[in-house]
């Protein structure tokens, strides 16, 4: 199976949603987001992103699917409509299994997890999961979905960058899986 990165972005207490949405609006976090899921250094290819089908059906539907990205929906439900060029799975290990064979094996430089919380914890435990880019947020916002803790598995290894929206200030890490 293929190796992946999550990329997510979370407030202070690791909240990432609220009543199915994301309970901020930085466009400044989301061009990083888009930035970092779209970018190779091999122009012939693109990336992938996976998500879970709450994520996907949370995701306004003029941004479905996300552009530039080869999109995988999870979902279980083996008659879930999705447009074309979009890929379903039924797990995680089954949309790397599919995003490892032809011709996706070719066409493909990174994955990357894009959430919901379920997805992110059962994606943090694998270890194919070899990176989180997370933008933290200097906020609180009460949420009610969370990322994972994480730091016992990944730990620190840079801060990629600083920023603010309006009066909101995030900060942008890169944490790495530990060597077991």
């Amino acid at each position: 199976m293929r190796s992946f990165d999550v990329i997510s972005a979370a407030d202070l207490d690791l909240g990432i949603g609220k009543d199915g949405d994301l309970p901020w609006k930085l466009r400044s976090e989301m061009r990083h987001f888009s930035r970092t899921t779209k970018r190779t250094e091999d122009a012939t290819k693109r990336n992938a992103v996976f998500m879970g089908r709450v994520n996907w059906e949370a995701t306004p539907e003029k941004y479905r699917p996300l552009p530039g990205r080869l999109n995988v929906v999870l979902t279980r439900r083996e008659d879930y409509p999705l447009p074309d060029g979009v890929l379903r799975a039924n797990s995680i290990e089954d949309a790397l299994r599919q995003l490892a064979e032809p011709p996706y094996d070719r066409e493909i430089e990174r994955v990357f997890c894009i959430g919901g919380g379920n997805v992110y914890a059962q994606a943090m435990a694998m270890p194919q999961c070899t990176r989180l880019v997370l933008t933290r947020i200097d906020e609180r916002y009460g949420c009610d979905t969370f990322f994972p803790a994480h730091a016992e598995d990944f730990e620190l290894t840079e801060v990629l960058g600083r920023g603010s929206d309006g009066d909101v200030d995030y900060e942008i890490q890169d944490w790495r899986r530990r060597a077991v």
